[in-house]
């Protein structure tokens, strides 16, 4: 893509301090997390509900209401990308649809949406690891629990 086309198109907050962004070419994801937990001018996104008021404006750069803005060519360098596939799946679709629509199993889908590899236990009420009360349910069958954690089975 040439660099006067980089433009954020849609910005769609996530758990765990990660943007989902739509170019003209596809899908990205980043992570913020790091840097918003490090504190300095990111650190004032830490509040969720700051964090997820993020928009995009008519340049494509990465704004919030609280003077904080990303250019989208920095975005665009440090994030990576994600097949439509595994955006609908950021986004909210079914577990099942997601991986017949990835030709892959829901094991591979769950792991990929929390960052949970086999064996690694994890906290569900974290936001970092991404799990929510919905994605608990639809996931459940595919965990086994321990200890207040859960376990990808």
């Amino acid at each position: 893509m040439r660099f006067e086309d980089i433009r954020v198109l849609h910005v769609q907050p996530l758990s765990g301090y990660r943007l989902l962004l739509r170019y003209p070419d596809g899908y990205r994801l980043i992570d913020l997390s790091v840097d918003v937990h490090a504190g300095g001018l990111l650190g004032r996104l830490k509040p969720m509900e700051v964090f997820a008021k993020v928009g995009s404006d008519e340049y494509g750069v990465v704004t919030w209401p609280c003077n904080i803005e990303i250019g989208p060519d920095t975005l665009y360098e440090e994030s990576t990308s994600v097949s439509d596939e595994w955006a609908e799946r950021l986004l909210g679709k079914p577990l099942e649809a997601s991986a017949t629509g990835m030709q892959t199993n829901v094991r591979i889908v769950i792991s990929q949406a929390v960052g949970l590899r086999k064996r690694q236990s994890v906290q569900p009420g974290s936001t970092e690891a991404g799990w929510t009360p919905d994605f608990l349910m639809e996931a459940s069958p595919f965990l086994e629990s321990r200890n207040r954690e859960f376990v990808l089975k």
